[in-house]
């Protein structure tokens, strides 16, 4: 079995200031799984736990930047739902107090719910009341709830948008439940400028941009996804709700499956990708913005960063450094070999998030005049 951490081609994240939460996907297998079977990613019958706990790295170098980490809580079959919501004589949750202390334990800050099985309506009502016994033992917990099961019946119905239906997953006001509702995919068709979503979870005294977010799907659609957020939010144009990206980091994954990140030419191609995919085309945050028109067939060519506005095209990046001086040496959490105080201390590839630091700029762009070209590359 080969050693964790012994490889450079392992993706990290540089571009955190645009980043508030960030949750991890999907899951481990269960010990029951053959070694043959965790071996390959693709054979058929991989059966994974109930939650994802976020790589610890990655949680410090979210903290370190900023942001929280979400772990992945994934969906209970009915025959199991029971025992998920089991309620003891005094009223406590057994799983939600060990849900709690998972979190604790591991330092991270909370859950995304992703529950896409159908229950019925005393146990979704026992899956609530769980959360709230859940936050009244830790008050910054955070959690987010899919558009998927209805808060009041149980029903397996994406609703792709926020309305009455689903709005009561995020409780009230006095008596809040989830922090915020991932809505499903299909909000270009149900709620096109996502006004709706953002009216209604207004209406019900939440801020939008915190408890309404509105998904990209970019595992399938990489650069040409099916949602065009870029045309709900761009400069002088705020955003409705807020943003997520599902499995913005696929297009590396799957370079990386390849063997294209284990050369460092390839991870200069794929890393000049993520910078597009973050600033957009020109891969400048200041000239963000499509450099072609989008048209269907979406979800294929996934690769054609100039239909792809970049996030920067939505949304402001938000620094961590907020005061001087500023101490870094530039880690970007992987690397080909290892240097202490400019000294080569290791002649091994190494992959550790946790121990990147916070960088003087997430972006950089080189100006040219009179013919002369540069570039500038961190590897």
């Amino acid at each position: 079995m080969r050693p964790i951490g012994d490889e450079a081609q392992v993706y990290t994240q540089r571009f955190w200031p645009y980043i508030d939460i960030y949750g991890s996907w999907h899951g481990q297998l269960v010990a029951s799984v053959p070694a043959d079977v965790v071996r390959n990613p693709d054979a058929p019958v991989r059966t994974y736990g109930v939650v994802d706990i976020p790589n610890p790295g990655w949680t410090e170098a979210a903290h370190k930047n900023g942001a929280r980490t979400l772990g992945g809580c994934f969906w209970l079959r009915p025959d199991r739902f029971e025992n998920f919501v089991q309620r003891d004589p005094d009223g406590s949750f057994p799983v939600g107090r060990k849900l709690v202390g998972i979190k604790q334990y591991f330092g991270f800050d909370g859950y995304f719910i992703n529950q896409e099985d159908a229950v019925s309506p005393a146990q979704i009502k026992a899956l609530f009341a769980m959360f709230r016994y859940m936050k009244s033992l830790d008050a910054d917990l955070y959690l987010q709830y899919y558009d998927a099961d209805l808060p009041g019946s149980g029903e397996l119905d994406y609703q792709n948008e926020i309305n009455e239906r689903n709005v009561g997953s995020l409780g009230t006001v006095s008596d809040p439940v989830a922090d915020s509702i991932f809505i499903n995919y299909g909000w270009p068709y149900a709620d096109k400028d996502l006004s709706g979503s953002a009216a209604t979870v207004a209406g019900r005294g939440f801020d939008p941009r915190k408890a309404a977010v509105a998904s990209t799907e970019c595992q399938q659609g990489g650069f040409n996804p099916a949602e065009d957020f870029g045309s709900v939010a761009s400069p002088g144009h705020a955003a409705p709700v807020s943003w997520a990206l599902f499995v913005e980091n696929q297009i590396w994954a799957d370079a990386a499956k390849e063997g294209i990140t284990a050369t460092a030419g390839g991870r200069a191609q794929y890393r000049d990708l993520e910078r597009k995919f973050w600033s957009g085309p020109a891969g400048d945050p200041s000239q963000s913005g499509r450099a072609q028109a989008r048209k269907p067939p979406y979800r294929t060519d996934v690769l054609n960063y100039k239909v792809w506005d970049g996030v920067a095209h939505s949304i402001v990046e938000k620094s961590a450094i907020s005061a001087l001086p500023l101490v870094t040496n530039f880690n970007i959490g992987v690397g080909t070999h290892l240097a202490v105080a400019g000294e080569t201390v290791g002649s091994k590839a190494w992959n550790n998030a946790g121990i990147a630091e916070v960088a003087p700029t997430w972006q950089y762009w080189t100006e040219h005049a009179g013919g002369a070209t540069s570039a500038f590359v961190l590897d």
